[in-house]
C-alpha cells in the first residue's frame, strides 16, 4: 500500500489556498444595484468563481461581466493573476476589493 504524502494534495485543499475579501457591486437593469461580501480563493479561475456566486448574484456565470479597477477580468485566469495577494484584507477595513458585476442580458 502506498503512503499518501501531503505535498501531492497541497493544492487541492481549499484552506491552504490564499484569500480576500470582496464587495461585489452588482448593476442591474433600469439602474438597481446590489452589494454582495464574499471571500474568494486567489487561485481560482474566474470563472469558477462566476458558478460558485451565480445564485447569490441570480446572474448565470455565462451572462456575468467581471470589472476590476476598470479591467475585465478573463474567466481562465485567477485573481492573483490581477495582482490580488490578499495582503489587500488588511487595508480594506472590511469592505474588502470591490469588483463590478454586470450581466450581459
Amino acid at each position: 500500500m502506498e503512503a499518501l504524502d501531503d505535498d501531492k494534495y497541497i493544492d487541492h485543499n481549499p484552506e491552504a489556498e490564499p484569500y480576500a475579501k470582496f464587495k461585489f457591486t452588482v448593476e442591474r437593469s433600469l439602474g438597481l444595484v446590489t452589494f454582495h461580501n464574499a471571500e474568494c480563493g486567489l487561485q481560482t479561475a474566474i470563472f469558477g468563481l462566476k458558478q460558485d456566486l451565480k445564485s447569490l448574484f441570480n446572474i448565470p456565470a455565462e451572462r456575468q461581466v467581471w470589472t476590476l479597477r476598470n479591467r475585465v477580468l478573463d474567466d481562465t485566469k485567477c485573481l492573483e493573476n490581477y495582482g490580488i495577494t490578499g495582503i489587500e484584507n488588511e487595508s480594506t477595513r472590511g469592505d474588502g476589493i470591490q469588483i463590478v458585476v454586470k450581466s450581459t442580458i
